[in-house]
C-alpha cells in the first residue's frame, strides 16, 4: 500500500545523506523541508521532497493509494518516543533542552533526586488533579485537528 502525505506544511528531520550518530549540540540541527510531499510504500519511505516537484507520475500504477492532505500539518518521520504517558504532575522539558543546548547532564546523584522528586509529585497528586492535567494535555493534541485524508483506486 502507497500512503502519500501531501502539502506537508514542514517535513521535518529528513536529509539527503545519514549523519549517523548525532548528539549534543547536533541534535538541535534539524533539516526541514516546506510545502512538501512524502511518499511510503510498503512500511518504507520511497520518496519525498517539495511539492513544486510532486507529480501524479510518481504514484501512478498503484493498486490503492492513500492520500493524506498535511495541509498546516508538520510530519516528523521516524520520532519515537519512548516515555509517552500523558498523565504526570509537572513535565520536565528543560532536561531535554539542556541536553540538545549541549550541556553537561547533571550528576547521577541530582538526576536520581529529580526522578525520587517526580515520584513523590506523582504520589501526592489527586487523581483528580491529575486527570485535569492529562484532559488538558489531551485537547491540545486534539485542537491540532484530525488530518484530512481520501483513499483512492489507483490505475494499475
Amino acid at each position: 500500500m502507497k500512503l502519500i502525505l501531501e502539502n506537508i506544511k514542514e517535513l521535518v528531520q529528513v536529509e539527503g545523506k545519514s549523519r549517523g550518530w548525532v548528539a549534543g549540540k547536533e541534535m538541535a540541527k534539524l533539516d526541514v523541508l516546506k510545502n512538501a510531499y512524502w511518499v511510503v510504500d510498503d512500511d518504507q519511505i520511497d520518496i519525498f521532497g517539495s511539492m513544486d516537484d510532486f507529480s501524479e507520475d510518481l504514484v501512478d500504477g498503484m493498486e490503492l493509494i492513500l492520500e493524506i492532505d498535511c495541509t498546516g500539518k508538520i510530519v516528523l518521520p521516524g520520532y519515537c518516543d519512548s516515555h509517552t504517558h500523558v498523565g504526570f504532575p509537572a513535565g520536565c522539558e528543560y532536561e531535554f533542552v539542556n541536553r540538545i543546548k549541549g550541556r553537561a547532564c547533571e550528576k547521577n546523584a541530582r538526576r536520581e533526586r529529580m526522578i525520587l522528586n517526580s515520584a513523590k509529585e506523582m504520589e501526592q497528586a489527586s487523581e483528580d488533579d491529575l486527570f485535569e492535567a492529562a484532559t488538558v494535555r489531551l485537547n491540545e493534541i486534539k485542537q491540532m485537528g484530525p488530518p484530512r485524508w481520501r483513499s483512492r483506486v489507483g490505475t494499475g
